[in-house]
Formats: structure tokens, C-alpha cells, sequence
């Protein structure tokens, strides 16, 4: 605010010399034009070329004298002195600039306006490692100050990585944002800002790329997870994963950390149906018909109480 008052006393200054100096030239011209008139009045009307020449040069004087009061009438209009109470008023919002400048009264506009009434102009240079911006404001009433930011980064630099893109792509066709927002977080991505993927940011990055998808898991009827196929067939999870490692039961994921599935078809075949069933009346798990049984009565009663 100070450096707004110091400018307006500046160009309250500038103005008041300007108005002086116009003054004296429309006296000077008043002057030269009643000169002018005097010798044309004094003409023999009978010398015409003489007569014509004067009476130009007085009609020229009379032109400026209009030039310069028009002149003086805009600097009249536009002065920028300030009385004594508009002076008190400008202080008092500096006081409490920064209410003013939060409030809901203030919109926009208004502080660009602001903006371009207390600064004459902003100087920013990258610093070597081009890291950072160095910032000197000039002020209109000849203050100035120095900032330091952080550099913004290039739309390029700010992509969303290409391995990421990848993953969003590949789980996006059956999964939803909450789920590939978690993969992402835990394979170690993070968006184009450094900042942690969730549900939100997963979504913007399938708009702007053009990538289909949906906030939740879309319904699949062909594939389930260890956990749903678990409570389908009735026993613990423990189990399907044992089902898996004796390659009775393929397990698949789209990505690293991405949940696993198998196809629901497999549930139904032959084999496992057989050996679920045994495990249902026997309390054990056993592969083949007379194969190796190991008692897995843990592995059918641990889920019961979800069944």
C-alpha cells in the first residue's frame, strides 16, 4: 500500500508538471495569436496574398490554443491526487489486505486489476540447475521484492509414466479405479506430480488418455478371486491356494500385485468338484483317487464360519 501511495503521489507530480507546462504554453500561444491577429487586422485588404498568409497563421495559432485547453481539460479528468480521507482509506485496507484479498468480495477481476495497478512489471531467470525461479517485482512506487519458487514442470515432465499408463490400461478392463489406484501404490508408481494414485487420480488418467473404465470392479461372470472361488466351493482360502500350488487349479493376474483370478469354469470341472466333496465328508484333502491324503481338516473348517 505504501508503494501505491508513492506511486500515485508520483503521478499526482508528473501531472502537476505537465498541467504547468501546458499552462505556459497556452499563454505563449495566446499571446503569438493576438500577434497574429493584430498584424492581419493591420493589412491593406487590397494586398490579398499578404492578407491570406496572416490569416492562416493566426487561424493555426487559434487551432493550438483549442489543442492545448483540450489537453489541460484531459489532464483535469484524469488527476490522480488523492484527498486526505481517500488517503486513510487505502491505509486501512493495508492494514487488512489479506482479508480483503481472501473474501468472497474480492473476485478475480478485481486483483488482476490490483495486480496491474501496483506492479510496474516481473522479472524471473531460472537458476543453474534450472531447478528454480528467481523472481524480482517492481512495484509502481519503486519498491522491490525478490521471491525464490519452485520451477514448474513441462506438461511432459508431469505425464503420468508410461509403465503406469500400461497397468491402467491392462486392469481397466474388469477392475476399478480403487483397485488399480492400489497396485499402482504398491509396484511403486506415482503420478506425473509425485503425488500417491487414488481412486480420483486413476480416473483423470483414463480420461485424459482416452482409457475405458469404471470406479468399482465391473461384475465378471468367467473369473473370480481365491477368495470368492473359496466361498463358492465352501472352503478356506488356505485351500484353493493349495489346490493352485499342486496345479489342479490356474491362478492368473493382469499385472505384478494385481489381485489373482481363476476362471470359474475350472471350479466346475470334474477333478476339483471330486475333491471338494471328498474334503466336504472326510474333513481331508486329498489329490487323486488313492493318492497321497493329508489331513487338511484345518483348511475346510477355518472359512466355516463364513460359509
Amino acid at each position: 500500500m505504501e508503494a501505491s501511495l508513492r506511486a500515485l503521489e508520483e503521478l499526482s507530480n508528473h501531472d502537476t508538471a505537465q498541467r504547468t507546462a501546458l499552462s505556459r504554453k497556452l499563454e505563449q500561444l495566446l499571446y503569438e495569436a493576438k500577434k497574429a491577429f493584430e498584424q492581419y487586422d493591420a493589412v491593406d485588404a487590397r494586398n490579398r496574398l499578404a492578407a491570406s498568409e496572416l490569416e492562416r497563421r493566426w487561424n493555426g495559432k487559434l487551432e493550438e490554443i483549442e489543442a492545448t485547453k483540450q489537453r489541460l481539460s484531459t489532464l483535469d479528468a484524469q488527476r490522480h491526487s488523492l484527498s486526505a480521507e481517500d488517503e486513510i482509506k487505502i491505509r486501512s485496507l493495508g492494514d487488512r489486505f489479506a482479508d480483503v484479498w481472501q473474501s468472497t468480495l474480492c473476485p478475480p477481476t478485481l486483483k488482476k486489476m490490483i495486480f496491474r495497478t501496483v506492479i510496474e512489471e516481473i522479472v524471473v531467470r531460472a537458476d543453474r540447475d534450472k531447478n528454480s525461479l528467481e523472481l524480482v517485482i517492481h512495484w509502481k512506487g519503486g519498491t522491490h521484492t525478490q521471491l525464490t519458487m519452485e520451477r514448474p514442470r513441462s506438461a511432459v515432465e508431469t505425464g503420468t509414466p508410461a509403465e503406469a499408463l500400461e497397468i491402467i490400461r491392462r486392469m481397466a478392463v474388469r477392475h476399478g479405479d480403487d483397485q488399480i489406484a492400489s497396485v499402482l501404490n504398491r509396484r511403486g508408481y506415482s503420478t506425473g506430480k509425485g503425488k500417491r494414485w487414488n481412486q480420483t487420480r486413476v480416473a483423470t488418467a483414463r480420461r485424459n488418455h482416452s482409457i475405458a473404465g469404471q470406479k468399482r470392479a465391473a461384475p465378471d461372470l468367467e473369473t473370480v478371486s481365491l477368495s470368492q472361488a473359496a466361498k463358492i466351493c465352501g472352503v478356506s482360502h488356505r485351500t484353493i491356494e493349495r489346490l493352485v500350488e499342486a496345479g489342479l487349479l490356474k491362478r492368473e493376474q493382469v499385472t505384478p500385485r494385481a489381485p489373482w483370478e481363476i476362471q470359474r469354469a475350472d471350479l466346475d470341472a470334474t477333478p476339483i468338484r471330486r475333491i471338494v466333496d471328498r474334503l466336504h465328508r472326510t474333513g481331508k484333502l486329498t489329490f487323486g483317487e488313492e493318492g497321497s491324503t493329508e489331513d487338511q481338516l484345518a483348511l475346510f473348517t477355518e472359512n466355516a464360519g463364513n460359509r
